[in-house]
């Protein structure tokens, strides 16, 4: 699908940027990006929408890999700062991006679930994902290939 970015995207319709969007970066926010008003297991679908692709058990699949699956029914309020990132990272990976941009993915979660979204993240890298990571996690910038450090918004080194 190369082809298809040969027109800029400041030339697109708003609806064309979005799909592209959806189709290729999973983003997820520090603050989460959640929709407050549904459910975790919607919030997801919804990002899956975008493409007008049915999900065909990929979603309880995510969950489930991110220890959240019983959580799927329950509304953003009524998640753990821990369960929020999850879902969030859930969001992320709904639609299995080739891009992913993350902010603090493992900012509020106990060893545990680190450890289980570092491996789900560590095997979309070996299939060929690009992740873009930001961490003030020693132990999360390990598994980088390439580390990037910035102070006070000014890049150190490169």
């Amino acid at each position: 699908m190369v082809h298809a970015m040969k027109v800029p995207l400041s030339r697109r319709s708003e609806v064309e940027k979005t799909r592209l969007r959806a189709l290729y970066f999973g983003t997820m926010l520090q603050n989460n990006n959640l929709l407050g008003h549904l459910t975790v297991l919607d919030n997801v679908c919804l990002a899956q929408s975008v493409l007008k692709v049915p999900d065909i058990g990929g979603v309880e699949v995510i969950l489930s890999r991110l220890g959240i699956k019983h959580r799927a029914e329950s509304m953003p309020a009524q998640l753990s700062g821990g369960e929020r990132a999850r879902a969030s990272l859930s969001v992320a990976l709904a639609n299995a991006p080739p891009i992913l941009l993350l902010d603090e993915p493992t900012g509020e979660v106990d060893a545990e679930s680190e450890a289980a979204i570092l491996d789900v993240l560590g095997e979309l890298a070996q299939l060929g994902t690009g992740i873009v990571l930001a961490t003030h996690s020693a132990a999360v910038a390990k598994y980088a290939h390439r580390i990037i450090g910035m102070r006070d918004g000014i890049i150190l080194d490169v």
